[in-house]
């Protein structure tokens, strides 16, 4: 899922204060959800554009939102069927670079960190990138580890930190810190 590209990022040239933070609006957000066993397409459907957009079961609760919402489909990344079929198939997936082989890490600057430092300077968190599992640094199959792990990557050698535990996301997102004690 995505949000329109001009709506939320200030184009290049744009003074600030037609910015978010000055208008009293949040920002928009940009948000990828990736399974690395796929979904089940028929209950994650999108079908259609604003008040015609049909939705699967997963998303129904989105229902509200989707004149605001679009997804992107048929995307294709031939950098991907290079290498071996877990490793070289996720690392590049929000950036389509070719992934360095032999355990050393290189991949490209992925679309949602572009976003956020353009968006980011705006919010107190300018990226949020969640997971379930550390890192494996181990190689496998001529192809490290680290990418089947992250998708999202801050610089092409520096994967984005994973936030694992909700707990320490949701203190991230609203814990006051600047109340003392």
């Amino acid at each position: 899922m995505a949000l329109p590209w001009m709506e939320s990022i200030r184009t290049l040239g744009a003074s600030a204060s037609t910015s978010a933070s000055t208008t009293g609006q949040a920002p928009l957000r940009f948000g990828v959800l990736f399974a690395g066993n796929g979904f089940h397409s028929r209950e994650w459907k999108a079908e259609g554009t604003g008040e015609n957009m049909q939705l699967g079961r997963v998303l129904e609760s989105l229902i509200p939102h989707r004149n605001h919402m679009h997804f992107i489909r048929g995307l294709y990344n031939a950098q991907a069927l290079k290498g071996n079929i877990h490793s070289s198939q996720t690392g590049n997936l929000l950036s389509g670079a070719p992934l360095a082989s032999g355990g050393d890490i290189r991949s490209g600057t992925s679309v949602d960190q572009m976003i956020a430092r353009h968006v980011g300077k705006y919010t107190k968190i300018p990226s949020l990138v969640l997971g379930c599992e550390k890192s494996n640094p181990s190689v496998h199959k001529n192809y490290s580890m680290l990418y089947s792990s992250h998708i999202s990557w801050t610089s092409p050698t520096s994967p984005t930190p994973l936030e694992l535990y909700p707990a320490l996301a949701f203190d991230r997102l609203f814990k006051d810190t600047t109340a003392k004690g």
